[in-house]
């Protein structure tokens, strides 16, 4: 070819007919020719032969920087360039430029051929998907779980923030690692098993294992390619430690509820026989023509039953019916005199008692909670031997919303008292069995298995609850947190056991024959014209048939053909005025609660002492 390539060029059709840009350049940018693409897109109304390329395509004075024309002539080889081009109908427009180099016969570099692509729709793809991709990083960042993408290599094509985190390793470090790279060998092999298992099956599975002490839920789903192929499995995993506690907490919570619903029935029951003992027992002791042997022995056989009721009264405890006789306290006072009586016994147990000054007070059964107290001391005692530290602490707390939402309480004011031993510590398999009624580790003979279940049950039926925490060999600490109260407590009141006579009419309506009979002849002894009724629509005919005569209603609760809440609302629609004592083998709870603030005068619960049920009648009657 000559020195000139203008005297030679003979361009065909095809040279016009090609729907990207091609110029021819001189060695000195100079545009010899171009085709029509280019004369459409850059001519602007003037010519562009003739022009130097960068004049006529960028406006500029000088060559471009980045001019790929420029290394062209300089090397002799091609290059190219990709660089922004904004036109009117464009303004974000870019293009990629190529140029060739035309040679002559000699070889030498006289000129260069450009080609120009417009590339505009491409780069607003690319940058539409990397602003997508942008977007969906982003939102794997905010997924709250453990999150990756791995192939059939079980080797990790991408992961989220969090999954880097729980690792402890920069999210880039975990691209291209295996599983067995990144996790105990045993977790490794669950995972890559499940995936393998997707992979072939092409359905989602889901697994879970412990990892750090925590206990994780995961979740295996394919992926497939544009074949349908499955090739990669996304993994999902979460942690389910906290809500696996609160599943066994609601696991526990209804079976308590069920031994409880069962244990407050047989409590009732047993609480209706020592009823029919102790008043006979009363009856005897109000005759006083036994010898005084026999009344020694009736003595004992009242100080056996009310033993009794005292059991009962902690099977209720453990049943819903146990919260009774709750009053404000002071659980510093509590605490203090409960464990030096525990500490008398128990010399090789030193007692270390931290109080909190002004501790809130609480409204509760002392008897209750001192029961939760003392299983708390006598379990310490057993844990250490050969001797050790028993440590007690009372403390203002406020709780927030996530210490007490597992216990279905409301955050506020409650009030903790710790026990803490230095004994032999409680094995994590032990652990979360330890408020199950009727577990224990005790040898046969040595535990019933009852103790911390029923301390569990009596802390919820006060409105608190109870924790635990300990390690094998280092010892166990108890908490016990309940409501505090804005109540004061009230000044202890020295009780006269006086036993009041009165001449009244009191209808007595109880469902037990033993339990009816013996209470009309305390009654009758006592000064009192009694009429009896063994059912609830028994009643309603004695008190309309005796209308303004009956002073008094003594009333059971549980009865099996009307209750004695329908019994009791049928009577106030007979009479509004009314007078009514409950009488029941549960405790003052639930129903009776309910009752009493319907109009009920008074309560007293079975089995009763003639000076406690005299009392209660004079209560009653106002």
């Amino acid at each position: 070819m000559p020195d000139r390539p203008a005297d030679h060029l003979n361009l065909r059709d095809v040279f016009e007919a090609i729907q990207d840009g091609i110029s021819v350049l001189d060695h000195e940018l100079k545009i010899l020719r171009t085709n029509a693409w280019m004369e459409k897109m850059y001519s602007r109304g003037e010519p562009l032969a003739g022009r130097k390329c960068y004049q006529a395509y960028q406006a500029r004075q000088t060559p471009c920087p980045w001019c790929p024309s420029l290394k062209t002539l300089a090397s002799g080889k091609p290059h190219s360039a990709v660089v922004p081009y904004p036109s009117e109908e464009n303004p974000t427009g870019w293009i990629d430029l190529s140029s060739f180099p035309l040679k002559a016969e000699s070889g030498r570099v006289i000129g260069v051929i450009e080609y120009v692509k417009d590339i505009s729709v491409q780069k607003k793809a690319e940058a539409a998907l990397r602003q997508s991709e942008a977007k969906l990083r982003s939102l794997i960042n905010g997924i709250s779980e453990n999150l990756a993408l791995i192939d059939s290599d079980g080797l990790i094509l991408t992961a989220n923030a969090v999954l880097a985190n729980g690792l402890r390793l920069p999210a880039e470090e975990l691209t291209g690692r295996s599983l067995f790279d990144l996790l105990p060998i045993p977790l490794a092999e669950s995972c890559a098993k499940a995936a393998r298992d997707v992979l072939m099956t092409g359905k989602s599975m889901q697994t879970e294992d412990e990892y750090r002490g925590r206990i994780y839920r995961t979740h295996f789903y394919p992926v497939s390619d544009e074949t349908g192929k499955i090739r990669q499995v996304v993994v999902s995993s979460a942690d389910i430690t906290d809500m696996r506690k609160l599943e066994s907490l609601l696991l526990q919570a209804q079976k308590m509820e069920a031994i409880g619903t069962l244990a407050g029935g047989i409590a009732h029951d047993f609480n209706n026989l020592l009823m029919g003992i102790q008043g006979r027992i009363s009856v005897m002791l109000m005759e006083g023509s036994a010898p005084p042997s026999f009344t020694e022995h009736l003595n004992a056989i009242e100080h056996y039953v009310q033993s009794a009721a005292k059991l009962t009264k902690q099977v209720l405890g453990f049943a819903r019916e146990g919260r009774y006789q709750a009053k404000v306290m002071d659980l510093n006072e509590l605490v203090r005199l409960s464990s030096t009586m525990f500490g008398r016994t128990r010399k090789e147990i030193q007692i270390h008692f931290t109080p909190q000054e002004d501790l809130w007070p609480v409204e509760a059964d002392p008897g209750q909670i001192e029961q939760v107290l003392l299983n708390l001391y006598v379990n310490a005692w057993q844990a250490m031997p050969a001797g050790g530290n028993l440590y007690l602490e009372t403390k203002n707390s406020t709780l927030d919303p996530p210490s007490v939402v597992p216990y279905g309480l409301k955050p506020g004011r409650f009030v903790r008292v710790r026990v803490t031993d230095t004994g032999t510590g409680i094995p994590r398999r032990v652990i979360e069995k330890i408020f199950d009624p009727f577990f224990t580790t005790k040898p046969m003979g040595k535990g019933t298995g009852l103790g911390l279940s029923t301390a569990y049950n009596i802390m919820k039926n006060h409105g608190g609850f109870i924790e635990v925490e300990s390690e094998e060999g280092q010892g166990s600490t108890f908490s016990l947190f309940l409501p505090a109260t804005e109540k004061r407590p009230e000044p202890r009141v020295e009780r006269r056991q006086d036993i009041i006579r009165g001449t009244e009419t009191i209808l007595l309506v109880d469902d037990e024959e033993m339990v009816l009979s013996v209470t009309r002849e305390i009654l009758e002894k006592e000064g009192y014209r009694v009429l009896t009724a063994r059912s609830g629509s028994e009643a309603l005919d004695l008190y309309e048939q005796n209308r303004g005569r009956i002073d008094l209603v003594i009333l059971d609760i549980v009865m099996p053909d009307m209750s004695g809440e329908s019994t009791f609302q049928t009577l106030k629609t007979l009479d509004p005025g009314v007078k009514v004592l409950l009488a029941s083998g549960y405790s003052a709870e639930g129903v009776a609660s309910r009752m009493l603030a319907q109009g009920c005068r008074a309560f007293v619960q079975k089995p009763f002492l003639v000076h406690e049920l005299t009392k209660k009648i004079r209560e009653a009657l106002g």
